[in-house]
């Protein structure tokens, strides 16, 4: 072994050790704060944001394969459309039924993740690299921006104004008529 890898496993593992306890610290110091403020919310807040996020991933691997057996266009429907009742329904909902209706919009919505993007790459073929940087690039930047600004209509307003207006806004999915049939244009 030459003795130049032995400095470099030194030195990186100096670095490895260093992240892994400013990792430590920073969750520690968390702890500590959440303690001070007597924020007893965060384990049950962290137990929802999970099952919801578990339900987004489970979404997205259910909704590629539906997508490849009866097409990509009808999964961006349903997914959008299908989310519309339960996220109308979302804002009246207690508290569990609000977690079961955020996890059934959470796999139906990121149903069509992977369907969008084929879908995309098939009506623009030869730039994969550009479509899969707008879609996940631009829509997730979107989609920070739009949390800020709601975050400031709700200070300005009330977040109740904010929740019902959201539920709203997956009844812009009837746009999905305009989407052209790619089926078509590859015979």
């Amino acid at each position: 072994v030459h003795p130049l890898y032995d400095h470099l496993d030194e030195a990186v593992e100096k670095r490895v050790v260093s992240r892994s306890f400013r990792f430590i610290l920073f969750f520690s110091e968390l702890e500590n704060a959440t303690s001070a403020c007597s924020l007893q919310i965060a384990p049950s807040f962290l137990v929802f944001l999970f099952l919801f996020l578990a339900c987004v991933a489970l979404g997205t691997f259910i909704g590629g394969p539906i997508g490849d057996r009866i097409g990509r266009k009808y999964v961006i429907w349903f997914s959008i459309l299908g989310a519309a009742p339960f996220t109308l329904a979302l804002p009246y909902a207690d508290l569990w039924g609000t977690a079961i209706l955020s996890c059934l919009i959470g796999i139906i919505i990121s149903s069509a993740f992977s369907a969008i993007v084929v879908y995309a790459q098939e009506l623009i073929p030869g730039r994969i690299g550009l479509i899969a940087g707008l879609f996940f690039g631009l829509m997730f930047g979107m989609s920070g921006v739009a949390a800020a600004v709601l975050g400031h209509i709700a200070d300005l307003t009330s977040l109740q104004i904010i929740f019902k207006f959201c539920s709203f806004l997956p009844l812009l999915g009837i746009l999905t008529i305009l989407l052209p049939d790619v089926e078509r244009y590859k015979r």
